[in-house]
């Protein structure tokens, strides 16, 4: 059979009762507490006004966007004043004065050669290599150029006869204009070696070393054999109808003239 219950001890709806009760008394105590603990509207919430002055910052500086970084980045001042000033002084440079450009020279029309000796001359051995086997030369000018003539043998083969033709002009600078210049032509001959004996127009006269004449003419290079030409010692210079200088004209050096052979 079922016991009573004790009257010692309360009945459990009346526990939850007061449990529920004391949760409802928590959450009102905090509702209530939080209301009154809440910070105050802030000016433009809701049309309320702040209750104390906020304070005023100025606007940001904008700076002018960089022509180099593609138009995103920004030059500060300080690069700007830089920017200025090296510009300032390029313009300056720029427009500085400047000293007029030298006008170049004309070219001279001319310049002729007063110290132009003719005759006939015993060559000098001690010139260059080359040389040293012409046994005379001539000076000659004919409508303003100035031939130069060496008789003798090739240096390599003394056994022939050689003559060399040198020419130049009475007006180098008249000449260069014209696009003229200078030249060196060898004659060989069969036999040498070769002496000049005198100067005929366009013809030089020479004898061969162990007899025989022959003659050349230095402007069209063409060899001839006249019948007779007088004989003369190598180392005698002959009188001409050419005046003769005092002193025989300067040993030139020319490299490596064109030979044309005793046809």
């Amino acid at each position: 059979m079922m016991r009573p219950p004790s009257t010692g001890q309360r009945p459990l709806w009346l526990v939850a009762a007061l449990f529920g009760s004391a949760l409802v008394l928590g959450a009102l105590f905090f509702t209530i507490y939080s209301d009154s603990h809440s910070p105050s509207p802030v000016a433009g919430s809701e049309g309320s006004a702040p209750p104390y002055p906020l304070p005023s910052y100025p606007p940001p500086t904008a700076y002018p966007t960089s022509v180099q970084g593609g138009g995103s980045s920004q030059v500060p001042p300080s690069k700007q004043t830089a920017e200025a000033i090296t510009q300032a002084k390029e313009t300056e440079a720029a427009n500085a004065p400047r000293a007029p450009k030298p006008t170049p020279l004309p070219p001279r029309t001319s310049c002729p050669n007063t110290g132009i000796l003719t005759g006939i001359y015993v060559a000098r051995p001690d010139g260059p290599l080359d040389y040293r086997r012409f046994v005379n030369v001539a000076s000659v000018v004919k409508n303003e150029v100035h031939y130069v003539i060496w008789a003798g043998a090739p240096y390599n083969t003394p056994q022939e006869g050689l003559i060399r033709v040198e020419q130049g002009f009475t007006d180098p600078c008249a000449a260069a204009l014209m696009g003229k210049s200078g030249s060196a032509q060898d004659y060989l001959y069969p036999t040498g070696p070769l002496t000049i004996t005198q100067i005929t127009g366009d013809t030089v006269l020479f004898s061969i070393a162990g007899g025989g004449t022959g003659s050349l003419n230095f402007v069209t290079g063409e060899f001839s054999a006249p019948a007779s030409a007088p004989a003369v010692t190598p180392t005698a210079t002959p009188t001409l109808s050419l005046s003769t200088p005092t002193a025989p004209p300067s040993m030139t050096a020319v490299p490596n003239p064109t030979r044309r052979s005793y046809p």
